[in-house]
């Protein structure tokens, strides 16, 4: 489903909505690639992903699962055990990133369709973000 920015002015073959906002259906054999992202901040120097916006306000889910941390921040238990989260303004956010995560890719990816050293295929800054990736994963990058 391709989903229109409600900001910008609205193609013709957009014939449904999803949300209240003018949407498509795309046939699937039609997509080059399928992903899907979510959306995370640091609130109170805590990770959380972003489940809804209305307006200004967010509904986050904590990426952290111990109770007792959540009952120190003031965490209300969402519907899931062990999930925990709170809502609060756009404002209050001190960073905010989002994650691609592909699920599946119909035709070849676009550019260098070459792998690497790493066995990943893909364009250079794919296989650049794998390698950044797995260094972070065995702890033999540092960021700062």
């Amino acid at each position: 489903m391709l989903v229109a920015d409600g900001h910008e002015p609205v193609p013709d073959d957009f014939d449904t909505e999803v949300d209240g906002l003018p949407a498509k259906a795309v046939e699937h054999d039609r997509l080059p690639c399928l992903f899907h992202l979510t959306t995370h901040c640091v609130l109170a120097g805590e990770e959380f992903a972003v489940d809804a916006h209305d307006g200004d306000r967010l509904r986050l889910r904590w990426t952290g699962t111990d109770p007792a941390t959540a009952a120190r921040l003031g965490l209300e238990l969402l519907g899931d055990p062990g999930s925990f989260g709170t809502e609060a303004g756009v404002g209050e956010r001190t960073a905010l990133w989002q994650v691609r995560r592909d699920l599946h890719r119909v035709s070849p990816p676009s550019g260098d369709a070459t792998g690497d050293a790493t066995g990943v295929e893909g364009s250079a800054t794919q296989r650049l973000l794998h390698r950044i990736g797995h260094h972070l994963d065995t702890g033999a990058l540092a960021v700062c």
